[in-house]
C-alpha cells in the first residue's frame, strides 16, 4: 500500500470481506444485514462515524510521504532517478505529466493538489517557490490574488527569485504582505534554501495520520458522537447507543422500510420495553 496505488477492485473487495465480517462475524459464507453504509462507517468518530480506517484513503496518504521525502530531503536515493526520468526540479509541486510515467510516480502524483494545500513556504533565498503559484503570501498563492495579472504574465513557472523585479512594481510594491520578502530578499544570507513546512503538524514534518485525517475530513462536526465512544460503557453498549442514535436498529418499522412484510413498530416501544 505504500508503495503502488491499488487498483479500485481490489479495494472494492477488501471493503467486501471488512464489511461482511462486521456484520456476520466469522460466518462470512452468510452475510447479516447491513444497517449503515461502509462509507459512514469509515468515518472519524469526531464527524459521526466508526473511524474504521478507509483503504482507499490510506493508499494516497501512504503514497503522499514519497513526494514529502523528493520534496525536503535532497539526499535521498530516489531523488536522481525521478529528476533524470521526468526533467523536473525537487521543489516544483507543478510537474508536467507525460505520457510516460510509471504506475508508481502516477500514483504519488494522483492526490498532489490536496498535497500542495498543506504546504507552507518560508521564502529565504526564492529561488526554490514558484513566485505564481505556491502559497507563499499569507498562505494563498499570488495568481488568486492578481489573476489579471497572472493571466498575462510571460512565465507563469519563474521562481520568486527570477521574477523579484515585479515586486517593485504596482500592484504589488503597494501590498504590506510583500515588505517581509524584499528586504529577506535583499539581505545578505538570502542564499540560504527555502524550507517547505507542513502545516498539519505542530514540528513542520509530514505524517501519514494528518494527511489521511485531512482527506477524509467532510467538514462537519458533531460533538453528540464524541459521547459514544468517551463513555464508561462496554464497547457493545456503545455501538448499540450508536445505531439507535441514527435510528438502524432492526425495529419493525425500519424492517418494512427494507419491505419486510411484518406489522410496524418504533424506535421508541424498543427502547421503552
Amino acid at each position: 500500500m505504500s508503495l503502488f496505488r491499488l487498483p479500485c477492485w481490489v479495494v472494492k473487495r477488501i471493503d467486501q470481506i471488512r464489511r461482511d465480517f462486521l456484520w456476520s462475524g466469522s460466518d462470512l459464507e452468510h452475510p447479516g444485514c447491513r444497517l449503515v453504509s461502509w462509507t459512514n462507517l469509515c468515518r472519524p468518530h469526531d464527524q459521526g462515524g466508526w473511524g474504521i480506517l478507509g483503504i482507499d484513503t490510506f493508499n494516497q496518504a501512504l503514497l503522499r510521504k514519497w513526494w514529502w521525502k523528493f520534496l525536503t530531503f535532497p539526499g535521498w536515493c530516489g531523488s536522481e532517478v525521478i529528476q533524470f526520468n521526468y526533467g523536473m526540479n525537487r521543489w516544483n509541486m507543478f510537474p508536467r505529466l507525460t505520457s510516460r510515467i510509471s504506475f508508481f510516480w502516477k500514483g504519488v502524483l494522483n492526490c498532489l493538489p490536496a498535497f500542495r494545500s498543506c504546504i507552507a513556504h518560508n521564502v529565504q533565498s526564492g529561488w526554490e517557490t514558484l513566485f505564481w503559484k505556491d502559497q507563499w503570501l499569507d498562505g494563498r498563492a499570488p495568481r488568486f490574488l492578481w489573476q489579471d495579472r497572472f493571466a498575462s504574465c510571460l512565465h507563469p513557472n519563474g521562481s520568486i527569485r527570477e521574477l523579484s523585479a515585479l515586486l517593485e512594481q504596482p500592484p504589488f510594491v503597494c501590498s504590506p504582505l510583500l515588505n517581509l520578502i524584499r528586504d529577506t530578499l535583499r539581505a545578505p544570507n538570502s542564499s540560504a534554501p527555502d524550507k517547505k513546512i507542513w502545516r498539519l503538524t505542530g514540528n513542520g514534518a509530514f505524517s501519514v495520520k494528518s494527511f489521511y485525517y485531512f482527506i477524509c475530513d467532510g467538514g462537519v462536526r458533531c460533538p453528540v458522537a464524541k459521547f459514544f465512544w468517551s463513555s464508561i460503557c462496554p464497547k457493545k453498549i456503545n455501538l448499540f447507543n450508536w445505531l439507535a442514535w441514527k435510528d438502524k436498529i432492526l425495529t419493525l418499522e425500519n424492517l418494512a422500510k427494507r419491505r419486510c412484510n411484518r406489522p410496524p413498530s418504533s424506535l421508541l416501544q424498543v427502547l421503552l420495553s
